[in-house]
């Protein structure tokens, strides 16, 4: 029968306000103790097959006091100038101790209101959503569906109303693909399940082969060009873990307890990560965790590192550790996590040939000196967090200014450290924090310097402090000379976050480019920012007083390190296989720290020079 619309201008309209992405992709994977979804960003106007957009996030976290999960769809992308997952989150909200299957009664039946709207402004359309959960620690599968089950029903057209089929775990795994089936080959799949069946608890692993065969699906002659290449995959466990995985520049979406978040990626930007690549963000819950098995990582040794050599430092009585910053003289410190107590940092030092102690207080660390001086930012017993600095065993609090909190990044060989005052008790947010340094006997606040906010990042043996001041959301560099009382504006282009500062006044600072991958830049109070020269995709974390430059790369879908020498040249540096792993310090004798990043954890990382 042929659809007759009462005024073709409205037809036009809709179809303009509307995409199905008949032939998108999603993956869902249950087993025993995880479940997994994948989804690409595409969306595609059914008519012109052209491409609409490729940062159309379709999987909505959920997260409810009994149960956690997600739900994703494919068919109807977007309507009336709205994707359909915020029309997920509209659904959603306020459904604030719904179950399961309250959650499913609930898409269902405002999924039929909703394709019964644009059936009679347009067509029926063939669409299905998929949601995973667990309920009473069981991992359960719902298809809502006008054309499809989860049995291997497929009707080639839509039927009146959207129906429910479901499954619950027994003893098997399950893979269920949806949308675009035939760009994932049989053989393909069936290699998904063997590895899923291995019984590996390795969530991170089988996210990254998630993101993997949609990649590789979005070539396929099957996919039609329907697929984008990215995807955002999540995963929760039994014990209500959740982590979420995005490539690309997408709003992160979920709910919790009926309280619709339709935009984290400003959250991400706040809380360091690259809002165009979220790797690892985790989701809190309410339930015990539940250990992961033991890790025993793969080391990989590039060929061309042959002159380093990695090790991992595991400090007494702790887990999911962090190396964070080493000293000329060989000293590390980091933190790390007692076991179950994922909450709790503990900093600790270690020589590179000794055995790690812990520094007595909870914290973060900042940065230790040539002598052993060590600056950090140390949790009261109040809430607030302060600057402190520690040495010979030996807790010194170097206090705030009119607010309550205060932290400290760095520290130079004279003993001046470098760091941020909160000015305000009330309002503890970033807007409020000033660069500040501490000598031996004096507070130094940068209060008024041409900058809505900002902070200290760095200080050399000049007694220079580098400085990132915002204006809005654009970054820019100065140079602090806190015992002269002068500062001054470097570097010329906003938008460059600086990281590292020489002995000689050379800045290392990173941006982003058009497509969001890191750009590498270098810059001195006498010149304009200048490309460090590595490749686009390059992150660049820390340079010493040599000129080499420290990094991470992606690679195969995740970060591997990587050394650039002051002459130019750039090697590979050894690895844990698939985490993510990046250096965060170097010392001039080439000596290099950092951390190696999965599921289960963080490895604190030694990358020791023959």
């Amino acid at each position: 029968m042929q659809l007759t619309l009462p005024d073709n201008s409205i037809a036009r309209r809709a179809q303009q306000e509307s995409s199905a992405k008949q032939m998108t992709l999603n993956i869902t994977v249950l087993t025993r103790k995880t479940i997994y979804q994948s989804s690409d960003f595409r969306l595609t106007n059914i008519d012109t097959k052209q491409v609409i957009t490729n940062a159309s996030m379709k999987l909505v976290t959920l997260q409810y006091g009994e149960w956690e999960g997600f739900v994703s769809y494919t068919g109807i992308g977007r309507w009336k100038q709205r994707d359909t997952s915020e029309f997920i989150l509209e659904w959603l909200s306020g459904l604030n101790r719904a179950s399961f299957i309250d959650v499913v009664a609930r898409i269902r039946d405002e999924g039929d209101r909703w394709l019964q709207e644009i059936e009679l402004a347009w067509q029926r359309l063939r669409h299905t959503f998929v949601l995973a959960g667990f309920t009473s620690s069981q991992p359960e599968l719902a298809l809502i569906s006008n054309f499809e089950d989860c049995y291997g029903r497929n009707d080639p057209q839509a039927s009146a109303a959207l129906m429910v089929s479901s499954w619950r775990f027994q003893s098997k795994p399950l893979v269920v693909l949806t949308g675009c089936k035939p760009a994932i080959s049989r053989d393909q799949r069936r290699r998904l399940e063997r590895f899923i069946q291995q019984g590996r608890d390795d969530p991170a692993g089988i996210r990254r082969r998630l993101a993997d065969f949609n990649s590789r699906a979005a070539t396929t002659a099957e996919s039609m060009g329907m697929i984008s290449p990215e995807c955002a995959v999540a995963s929760f466990r039994a014990d209500g873990q959740g982590v979420f995985d995005v490539e690309g520049r997408v709003d992160i979406r979920s709910v919790t307890m009926g309280m619709p978040f339709p935009n984290k990626q400003e959250l991400t930007k706040l809380l360091g990560f690259d809002p165009g690549s979220v790797q690892g963000m985790t989701f809190a819950s309410s339930k015990p965790r539940v250990p992961f098995d033991s890790c025993k990582p793969r080391i990989v040794v590039p060929d061309e590192t042959a002159s380093y050599e990695i090790c991992e430092i595991k400090p007494k009585d702790l887990v999911s550790c962090r190396a964070l910053d080493v000293s000329n003289a060989g000293i590390v410190i980091g933190d790390g996590n007692p076991l179950g107590q994922p909450n709790y940092s503990f900093v600790w030092v270690s020589p590179v040939d000794g055995v790690p102690r812990l520094c007595g207080f909870l914290g973060k660390p900042g940065g230790i000196n040539n002598v052993g001086g060590i600056v950090a930012e140390a949790t009261m017993n109040d809430g607030f967090v302060h600057a402190v600095r520690w040495s010979d065993e030996a807790l010194v609090d170097l206090g705030c200014f009119r607010g309550s909190d205060s932290g400290a990044v760095a520290i130079n060989s004279n003993g001046l450290a470098a760091g941020w005052v909160c000015i305000d008790s009330e309002n503890r947010g970033q807007i409020n924090y000033r660069p500040a340094a501490w000598s031996f006997d004096k507070l130094y606040v940068l209060d008024s310097f041409g900058c809505e906010w900002g902070q200290a990042v760095d200080v050399n043996d000049a007694d220079t402090v580098l400085v990132v001041g915002y204006i809005g959301m654009q970054c820019r560099a100065l140079l602090w000379s806190p015992l002269a009382g002068t500062h001054e504006i470097v570097g010329g282009m906003a938008g460059i976050f600086p990281t590292t500062l020489t002995v000689d006044g050379t800045i290392l600072g990173t941006s982003r480019d058009s497509e969001g991958k890191s750009v590498a830049w270098l810059a001195n109070p006498r010149s304009r920012w200048e490309k460090l020269g590595t490749d686009a995709g390059f992150y660049a974390t820390a340079m010493n007083n040599a000129g080499s430059v420290v990094g991470a790369a992606k690679v195969d879908g995740y970060e591997k390190p990587w050394l650039r020498r002051a002459s130019g040249e750039t090697i590979r540096l050894p690895y844990f296989d698939q985490h993510w792993c990046r250096p965060s310090a170097i010392n001039d004798s080439g000596l290099i720290v950092g951390t190696a990043q999965t599921d289960h954890g963080t490895h604190a990382l030694l990358w020791i020079p023959h």
